[in-house]
């Protein structure tokens, strides 16, 4: 399927409402935001000639534009599903009448410059290719996350064919993870392999998590003592020797494509101080890093917000009347007690973990078993 090689768009999905690290991409890493380092490392890539941010409409969504006016990109506002990932990418290179498109995810800040050209670049070189895609080294793919380039007429068809919710809100599984073999046959793939360091090395270089967001600020501090640029090379070279800086996300939670989203509500106790929910900020630690299963609170006064917002986590201020109104919206309701936890979970049936006593069940969970022990008794019972 042959095209001209003209114009080189890199798109960057984004959306606020991340279950596990809220507003993730808005959080900083030394002097600049998330998204600001990965168009920061877009902008070191000379074949992409423009930079789209790709965000639902959505009210966190208007918090983009100071970033997207400052950084002298433009900002796409896709009118579709929140979570059609496949369909507001698919439609902004449409609208950007992009050839080839460069998906560089946003919660990626340590994108590699070089490696994008080159992989355009290799792109361009074969006009009747569909995509380029990284070549496996004794079965091992590079540490390179977020990154997919393909051409539009290969994204359209992907969105064609991307046909369950699934499907649609993630980077284009269809295609990428081989669900639909027959009906992407014909697809010329053209393989880049990368140079040797980017081998060397296996890490979590997204940020999805508090402790993501700790390892790079680490990974920042480091770097700029020793006076390197935030860069991927810098990393690994840095991690190679210093092996204390991994273990900080080295066991964060991996969630599948086709892995269903949970979040867990804590309801704070009222008398227990901050004592109380620095516990429980640690229990929630564990479900979002171990788990992967976001977590928020519903807090009853200003300083209690403050630190559970210090740790990165969502705080909803209000009484336990507003149980009802935001318990809807999570998959289990954690109540502190001060010695113990009462953990409300909804059946089956779909009935929210607000609803009447009839469709939910709860259990009650010792806070002396520790943060660690209970974070895997919760996450047992939701995924169950």
């Amino acid at each position: 399927m042959a095209q001209n090689n003209g114009k080189t768009v890199a798109f960057i999905p984004v959306r606020l409402t991340s279950t596990r690290l809220p507003e993730k991409h808005l959080k900083m890493i030394g002097p600049k935001s998330v998204i600001s380092w990965v168009i920061h490392q877009l902008k070191g890539a000379r074949e992409i000639d423009e930079i789209v941010i790709c965000a639902p409409n959505e009210p966190e969504t208007e918090k983009l534009r100071p970033t997207a006016r400052a950084e002298g990109v433009k900002l796409y506002v896709y009118d579709g599903g929140a979570d059609d990932v496949v369909g507001r990418l698919t439609k902004a290179a449409e609208v950007y009448m992009a050839d080839i498109c460069v998906l560089a995810s946003g919660d990626c800040p340590l994108l590699c410059s070089t490696t994008i050209d080159s992989m355009a670049r290799l792109l361009k070189e074969n006009p009747l290719a569909g995509h380029a895609a990284f070549t496996p080294v004794n079965n091992n793919l590079p540490i390179h996350e977020g990154i997919v380039i393909s051409r539009r007429w290969l994204w359209q068809r992907a969105e064609l064919y991307s046909d369950t919710p699934a499907l649609r809100e993630h980077h284009f599984p269809a295609f990428l993870r081989g669900v639909y073999p027959e009906k992407f046959s014909d697809i010329k793939t053209v393989s880049f392999r990368d140079d040797d360091c980017f081998y060397s090395l296996r890490h979590r270089i997204s940020v999805d998590t508090p402790a993501d967001l700790m390892f790079m600020n680490a990974v920042y501090e480091q770097l700029t003592k020793a006076s390197l640029d935030f860069t991927l090379v810098n990393a690994i070279n840095l991690l190679t020797v210093n092996t204390a800086v991994g273990k900080i996300n080295g066991r964060v939670y991996q969630k599948a494509f086709n892995e269903a989203s949970y979040r867990v509500l804590f309801i704070s106790d009222p008398d227990g101080g901050s004592c109380a929910v620095i516990h429980s900020l640690k229990v929630a630690g564990d479900l979002v890093h171990y788990h992967g299963i976001g977590s928020g609170f519903l807090v009853f006064n200003e300083g209690t917000a403050s630190i559970v917002s210090e740790r990165g986590y969502k705080a909803i201020i209000g009484t336990r009347h507003d149980i009802l109104k935001y318990g809807i919206n999570y998959s289990a309701l954690v109540f502190d007690n001060n010695k113990y936890y009462t953990i409300r979970i909804p059946n089956k049936d779909g009935a929210g973990a607000d609803a009447g006593a009839e469709n939910y069940y709860q259990l009650d969970i010792d806070i002396g078993a520790g943060a660690e022990a209970i974070a895997a008794d919760i996450a047992k019972h939701i995924k169950r």
